[in-house]
């Protein structure tokens, strides 16, 4: 598998008033780390807040001291995401800044841990990460810290995939007709594995 688990950090909520100021990933193939980037940005439009700087922990005197702008790192970014299926928690948001910003992830595929928890985790009273990751026992330190939020992402669709891999054979067969021709949604690849279909798209390409 080639996943880059992602997360933001964000004065905001819309990218074309909004900044950036945390982006975090870390690449897998196979299991193994080929990339790894974790920095804090310089906002380039809506400034450092009150609310989110209790909320990340990340200060105005962090930004000023150890922040890069954006610009000059975006070619580095793209590059190191490549071609991989991005995973994380909510992640329409990060991918949706990092496109509104100029950075083109827009045509990698998605896998939202969220999305995920909600179908196989549904009994759970809050789908929050920092909930979830208190329940499962994930380290996750640093809630609303970019990295922490990364690792703690990865952990979860571990546990994810293995809840898809214990659901009873007799409903994945019930699926799998569905799953194969009538959606586009990128997550049934996992499901169409665990039903025993071993040519899906998601084991062809080159990211698998």
């Amino acid at each position: 598998m080639d996943l880059c688990f992602l997360d933001l950090e964000t004065t905001g909520f819309e990218p074309k008033e909004d900044s950036i100021i945390e982006i975090s990933f870390v690449r897998f193939k196979d299991g193994k780390e080929v990339a790894k980037y974790d920095q804090v940005i310089r906002p380039d439009k809506s400034p450092l807040n009150d609310f989110v700087s209790h909320l990340t922990g990340i200060t105005q005197e962090e930004l000023d001291s150890a922040g890069k702008d954006l610009e000059p790192e975006k070619a580095q970014i793209r590059e190191l995401i490549g071609e991989s299926v991005i995973v994380g928690h909510n992640i329409d948001f990060d991918i949706r800044f990092l496109v509104g910003n100029g950075i083109d992830i827009s045509k990698n595929p998605r896998l939202d841990t969220h999305e995920l928890s909600r179908i196989l985790l549904p009994l759970e009273a809050s789908f929050a990460l920092e909930v979830l990751s208190e329940k499962y026992g994930f380290i996750h330190k640093d809630a609303h810290r970019a990295m922490s939020d990364v690792w703690a992402s990865k952990d979860l669709f571990e546990l994810l995939l293995e809840k898809i891999e214990q659901l009873p054979i007799d409903y994945l067969a019930s699926i799998k007709d569905f799953l194969s021709a009538k959606t586009d949604w990128y997550a049934k690849e996992l499901f169409l594995r665990a039903a025993g279909v071993e040519h899906s798209d998601f084991y062809q390409k080159e990211n698998f």
